[in-house]
This record gives structure tokens, C-alpha cells and sequence, in this order.
């Protein structure tokens, strides 16, 4: 396994397991957090930026496709640049879409799977 993705799934499986936990024990909390995100400009322009940037040094940095691991690590990096790449550029839009988009459920399920890929980039990243 490549060194860089070894690295980057001992940093993000820890960060999409403890995030996608705290979505499903807390999930009127984090409802929340996705309706109101885009009312507060400043810190959405801070963290357009932040994303961007990440996503930038993902993409450049960790292009690679062999394995599940080096697939999930380079989806996160392109969803990095997407979603701040849309943001920036349209960020009503983009709200609209995700306020479209927005359940219940769906906030069940993507908690799930950010708990599920940070445990298997964790198991990769800290054990295999």
C-alpha cells in the first residue's frame, strides 16, 4: 500500500468515524448545522477556501485508483474540491440543492457511511 495513503487513512478514518458517530447520536443538532450553514457568509467563505485548498493537495498529491483505500481517499479529496469549488462559485445554488436534498434519513445515512469508510480507512490506515 502507498505510504501517502496510509497516511492520509490514519487522518481521515478517525475524522469520518468520530464525525459520522456524532451525526447519529446527535442528529437534531447536526440537522440543524446543515439548514443554517450557509447563513453565516464569513466562516462560509473561510471554509470554501479551506476545502479548495484541501482538495487541491488531495487531487494533486493522491490521484490513485488501485486500491479501495487509495479510491475512498481520493473521492474524499475530489469531494474536497468539488464542494468548495461550488460553493465559492455558486453557494445559493449549491444551498438550494442540499436544502432540496435534506431528510431525516438521508442524515441517518450518510452518518452510517462516514462511520463505516472511517472505520475501514482506520483499520487500513492503523492496522492492515
Amino acid at each position: 500500500m502507498n505510504e501517502m495513503t496510509l497516511f492520509l487513512a490514519q487522518i481521515f478514518g478517525p475524522v469520518l468515524g468520530l464525525t459520522g458517530l456524532g451525526i447519529l447520536l446527535n442528529q437534531n443538532f447536526y440537522a440543524k448545522a446543515f439548514k443554517d450553514f450557509s447563513k453565516e457568509s464569513f466562516s462560509l467563505v473561510s471554509i470554501d477556501m479551506g476545502m479548495i485548498a484541501i482538495g487541491v493537495v488531495l487531487v494533486t498529491k493522491h490521484f490513485m485508483w488501485g486500491n479501495l483505500a487509495e479510491v475512498l481517499v481520493s473521492f474524499i479529496g475530489l469531494g474536497f474540491l468539488v464542494k468548495g469549488v461550488l460553493l465559492t462559485v455558486m453557494p445559493k445554488a449549491f444551498d438550494g440543492l442540499v436544502q432540496s436534498f435534506y431528510s431525516k434519513n438521508l442524515i441517518k445515512f450518510a452518518g452510517g457511511l462516514w462511520v463505516i469508510g472511517g472505520a475501514y480507512l482506520s483499520y487500513v490506515g492503523f492496522l492492515a
